[in-house]
């Protein structure tokens, strides 16, 4: 009888403790916040939810956050993703001071101090990917379930776009690689870069997901532009939904009468969605 007990009490522990994996491809909601950390990060809160963090409290390798830190937010089926910007050089990292200037290709009028880089050199991906202590070395070694990719439509800046997109698939395929199969691997926007590789089938097999900025209410302004869907971004983000891949809708608004347009809109898609503010300081989210 104690046999059957321990045999019973074992496989129940084993159902319901899941893998991250399944907590990501089950989960609802989406948090995203980069800036303006409380003293104590808590998502006692929420349950099963993705939430998007920096590697670090400011930005520094000084002050990233400790290993116990991350495994700690891995309650009631929470999935913790580190952002990673890919297609940029940051000034503020860590990386910043070594790198041969030769790799920037120029600074980024929207967000002084990030600067386009030629992602697809050895000495880049060195630094960022493939290297001993590369900077994604040190995000998995803090316990990150995998890896939020920002800057992927770097492809999109260069003359070339089928040349570039292969470059960008074959990067995003390093990590893959470096990160493992069960890791999370989500990338921002670029949603065309799939008409523009020779085997989309193989980017989709690299990813789990996509986030998508401003696919709703596109417009100049940092917050609250009004209502303006993009078709063609929609179409992209249909197929990757079709293939498999979850679809964040990431929509920088937090008035009440565009709030409820978004929850009506989205309804057709059922992309998983998030309102939040444009710097990503996570001083609200719906």
């Amino acid at each position: 009888m104690k046999l059957l007990l321990i045999v019973i009490f074992i496989t129940s522990c084993s159902f319901f403790n899941k893998t991250p994996r399944e907590n990501f491809l089950s989960s609802r909601k989406l948090v995203y916040q980069l800036q303006n950390y409380p003293k104590k990060l808590q998502v006692k809160n929420f349950k099963n939810g993705v939430y998007v963090f920096d590697y670090s409290r400011d930005g520094t390798d000084a002050r990233r956050w400790k290993k116990e830190e991350i495994e700690a937010l891995k309650i009631k089926n929470n999935v913790i993703l580190s952002y990673f910007s890919i297609g940029e050089a940051e000034q503020y990292r860590y990386y910043y001071k070594d790198l041969p200037k030769e790799l920037i290709v120029r600074e980024n009028p929207n967000w002084p101090g990030n600067y386009l880089v030629k992602y697809w050199d050895k000495r880049w991906q060195e630094v960022m990917v493939t290297g001993k202590d590369s900077y994604l070395s040190r995000i998995m070694s803090q316990g990150f379930d995998g890896v939020y990719l920002d800057i992927v439509d770097a492809f999109w800046l260069f003359k070339d776009k089928k040349l570039s997109a292969e470059r960008m698939y074959t990067f995003i395929k390093a990590i893959r690689n470096k990160i493992g199969p069960e890791k999370i691997l989500v990338v921002q926007n670029a949603s065309s870069i799939i008409h523009y590789l020779k085997d989309k089938q193989a980017y989709f097999d690299l990813i789990d997901a996509i986030g998508a900025e401003s696919t709703f209410f596109y417009g100049p302004k940092d917050m609250n532009n009004e209502l303006k869907i993009q078709p063609y971004v929609i179409k992209n983000l249909v197929e990757f939904k079709k293939m498999g891949k979850k679809v964040f809708a990431i929509e920088y608004i937090d008035q009440d009468r565009l709030l409820k347009q978004f929850r009506e809109v989205n309804s057709k898609y059922q992309f998983v969605p998030l309102a939040t503010d444009r710097d990503l300081k996570g001083l609200f989210n719906q």
